[in-house]
This record gives structure tokens, C-alpha cells and sequence, in this order.
């Protein structure tokens, strides 16, 4: 299993968001640890890019959740939770 940890901003971009919404991005994030092994929306993000490091983002219903995999530790890294609108622009901005 792979061990998940928060940008600090992520966790709090999760608990703002209304409950039933939170919850659902919470099942995703907890099937992440299965990961690659999971049925969900997973892609690449080819234009936001770290050195080194692929950033992947997760779809779910007008959410986003983009991660790296740090694949030699076995750990994911949620780098930004939110709606849909305005996330890539954020999520240049916060790396």
C-alpha cells in the first residue's frame, strides 16, 4: 500500500469543501493507496510539469485531485484539491 501525505495547503483546500463532496474526494484519495491498481479518472498532466516528477490528477464530477507518485518510497503526494474551474491555473501557481 502506498502511503499518502498532504501538501498543507491540499488538506485544507479538502476541509473546506462541503461534506458530502469531501467525502467522496476522501474515498478517492483512500483508493489512491492501491495505487496503480485503482478504478478511477487518472491521467497525466503533460502541461504543468515538476523536475523530475510526473504530476497526475484524478477526475471526479467537477473535482480535481493532482498528485506525484514518489514511486521508489512508495508514497503519493496530493498536491491540490478543487473544483474544476480555475484548478490548472492554481496548481501552476502553487509549484
Amino acid at each position: 500500500m502506498w502511503e499518502i501525505i498532504f501538501h498543507p495547503k491540499a488538506k485544507k483546500e479538502l476541509e473546506r469543501l462541503p461534506k458530502k463532496i469531501r467525502e467522496h474526494i476522501r474515498e478517492a484519495i483512500n483508493e489512491l493507496q492501491n495505487f496503480p491498481n485503482v478504478n478511477l479518472d487518472i491521467a497525466v498532466l503533460t502541461g504543468i510539469k515538476i523536475k523530475g516528477y510526473r504530476i497526475l490528477r484524478v477526475k471526479l464530477s467537477g473535482y480535481r485531485i493532482a498528485f506525484v507518485p514518489l514511486w521508489s518510497e512508495k508514497k503519493i503526494v496530493i498536491l491540490m484539491v478543487g473544483k474544476r474551474e480555475d484548478f490548472y491555473k492554481k496548481l501552476r501557481r502553487r509549484i
